[in-house]
C-alpha cells in the first residue's frame, strides 16, 4: 500500500469517526425520543422512518446526473454539505415552535426527509470514491477496523445524548424543557459539517469518465442482470426491514411500559456499538477467511434468537456491590443491553459482509449505477417495514393483549414486531442469500457450525492460528 492510499485513508477514517457523531444523533436515540415528545404517535415515527427509507431511490438520479458533472468530488460534497446543514432544522424548529410540538414535528419530518434525500443522492458517490481508494485485498479487514473506531465514537456519543437529555428533561416533565435536544442536535449538525469538510481534502485522482448517454439504459439494467447482485440485494432490504420493524418502536416500549430514562435508552443503543467496537477488526478477519455469504447466512439465523429476553426480563432490580462503587440496575435494562450487544457484534459483521459483497458483485464500470440500485432497492423495499411498525404500535396500545408473559408484562406491540421481523430474518433474508453463488474459497455454512457447536477447541485453534498469520503478515 502506497504513503498516498495510506493517507487517505486516515483521513477518511477520521472524518467518519466525526461523522458517527452526526449519525449517532440523528440515527440514533434522540429523533424517536423527539417525537415521542412532541405528539407521541407511533404513526408518526413510523411515516418518517418510512421517508427516510423512501428517500435512497434518490441515488439513483444522483447517480445518472453525477455521470455528466465534471469532479465527482465536487458533486458528492455540495450534495453531502446541503444534508449536513439541514441538520440544524430541528435547532431552528424547536426555538421557533416549541409551544407547537405538533406543527413542529410535521416540519420537522418534511425538512429532515429533504435531508435524507440530499444524504442519501450522495452515497453511492462515496462508496464508488471509497472502492477506488481501498486496495481490494485489504477491503473486508479495512471496513472492519474503520467500523470499530466509528462504532467506538457512536458509543461515546450515546452516552453522552442520554446523559444530555437527563441532565435537562424534556417538555414531558414537570418543569422540563427543550435545552437537552437543543445541545445534542447542535452538536450533531457541528460534527456533520466537519467530516464532510475533512473528506472533501481527500485527492479523487480518478480521471472524468466518458460522457455518453447512449449507454444510459444498459447502465441501469446491467447490474439486477447479475443475479448473485439481485438475490443478495433483496436479501440485505429483507435483512434491513427487520431493523426497521422492531428498532425505534423497542425504545418506545421501553419508555412507555418500563418508565426508562435516557441513559438507560443510551446505555442499551450503545451496547450494540460497543460490539461493533470489541468485534469490528476480528468481524473482518472472520468474514476474510469464511467468506462474507457464509457469515451473513450465520448472522442472520442467530440474531433473532438475542430478541428472546423481551419476553422474560421484567421489572426486578440488581445490585451490584463492588468494592469501590455500588450498581443498581433494573432486570430489563440488564439483560436487553447483553442481547443488544450480542446482536451488535453480528449485525456489524453483517454490515461489513453488505459493503463488501455489493462492491465484489458489480463491475467495475458499472459499480456506481450498482451501488445506487442496490441501496435505492433496499430503501424502498424496507421502507414499509417502519409505517407497518408504527401502525402495530399505535394499534395494540389502544387494543392490548391480556396475554401475561414471563416478565409479568402483558404481551404488548413489541413482541408482535419481533415475531414478523424473526419470520422475515428467517423466511427471506437467509434463503436469499443462499441463492447467491458462493465462491470458491468459502468455507461451507454447515462446516462453520460444525466446527463451533462440535469441536470448538479446534475452531478455536483455527481462529488463533489465522490471527497470528495475519498480524505476521503486518
Amino acid at each position: 500500500m502506497t504513503k498516498s492510499t495510506k493517507d487517505k485513508l486516515f483521513t477518511s477514517t477520521i472524518a467518519g469517526m466525526l461523522g458517527m457523531i452526526w449519525f449517532s444523533i440523528a440515527f440514533g436515540a434522540p429523533i424517536p425520543m423527539l417525537f415521542e415528545v412532541m405528539t407521541g404517535s407511533g404513526i408518526l415515527l413510523g411515516l418518517y422512518t418510512t421517508l427516510l427509507q423512501l428517500s435512497t431511490i434518490f441515488q439513483i438520479p444522483s447517480v445518472i446526473f453525477s455521470e455528466y458533472f465534471p469532479s465527482r468530488k465536487i458533486y458528492w460534497g455540495f450534495i453531502a454539505l446541503s444534508n449536513r446543514i439541514l441538520w440544524i432544522a430541528p435547532v431552528i424548529l424547536i426555538l421557533l415552535f416549541w409551544d407547537r410540538p405538533n406543527l413542529a414535528a410535521l416540519l420537522l419530518i418534511i425538512f429532515l426527509s429533504l435531508a435524507a434525500c440530499f444524504g442519501n443522492s450522495g452515497n453511492p458517490i462515496w462508496f464508488d470514491w471509497m472502492a477506488d481508494i481501498i486496495p481490494s485485498n485489504i477491503s473486508e479487514r479495512y471496513w472492519g477496523i474503520r467500523q470499530s473506531l466509528t462504532s467506538a465514537m457512536f458509543f461515546v456519543t450515546t452516552i453522552f445524548a442520554g446523559y444530555i437529555l437527563d441532565k435537562f428533561p424534556g417538555p414531558d416533565k414537570a418543569g422540563g424543557s427543550y435545552t437537552g435536544f437543543l445541545i445534542v442536535f447542535t452538536l450533531a449538525a457541528i460534527a456533520g459539517i466537519v467530516d464532510i469538510s475533512l473528506h472533501l481534502t481527500i485527492p479523487d485522482d480518478r480521471k472524468p469518465v466518458e460522457r455518453n448517454i447512449s449507454n444510459l439504459l444498459d447502465k441501469l439494467i446491467s447490474p439486477f442482470k447479475n443475479q448473485d447482485f439481485r438475490n443478495m440485494t433483496l436479501s440485505c432490504a429483507s435483512w434491513v426491514m427487520t431493523i426497521g420493524i422492531i428498532g425505534p418502536f423497542s425504545l418506545i416500549y421501553l419508555k412507555r411500559v418500563f418508565s426508562a430514562t435516557y441513559t438507560d435508552i443510551a446505555i442499551i443503543s450503545s451496547a450494540g456499538s460497543l460490539g461493533a467496537v470489541l468485534f469490528g477488526f476480528i468481524n473482518g478477519i472472520i468474514i476474510d477467511k469464511i467468506g462474507a455469504r457464509t457469515y451473513f447466512c450465520i448472522a442472520t439465523s442467530l440474531i433473532p434468537f438475542t430478541w428472546i429476553v423481551w419476553f422474560f426480563a421484567g421489572d426486578s432490580i440488581y445490585n451490584f456491590n463492588l468494592s469501590f462503587i455500588s450498581i443498581k440496575i433494573s432486570e430489563i435494562v440488564l439483560f436487553i443491553t447483553i442481547s443488544s450487544l450480542l446482536g451488535g457484534i453480528l449485525a456489524s459483521g453483517i454490515a461489513v459482509c453488505q459493503i463488501h459483497m455489493c462492491n465484489a458483485l458489480s463491475e467495475q464500470k458499472w459499480r456506481r449505477f450498482a451501488i445506487a440500485e442496490h441501496w435505492a432497492t433496499i430503501g424502498v423495499i424496507s421502507a414499509i417495514g417502519p409505517f407497518i411498525g408504527g401502525a402495530i404500535t399505535d394499534y395494540f396500545t389502544h387494543h392490548p393483549i391480556q396475554i401475561i408473559l414471563p416478565s409479568a408484562k402483558n404481551m404488548s406491540f413489541i413482541h408482535i414486531l419481533i415475531f414478523l421481523a424473526t419470520l422475515i430474518c428467517w423466511g427471506l433474508a437467509m434463503p436469499l442469500m443462499l441463492r447467491v453463488k458462493a465462491n470458491k474459497d468459502d468455507l461451507s455454512i454447515g462446516y462453520v457450525l460444525k466446527t463451533v457447536y462440535f469441536f470448538p477447541l479446534r475452531g478455536a485453534g483455527l481462529t488463533f492460528n489465522y490471527l497470528k498469520s495475519i498480524l505476521r503478515q503486518k
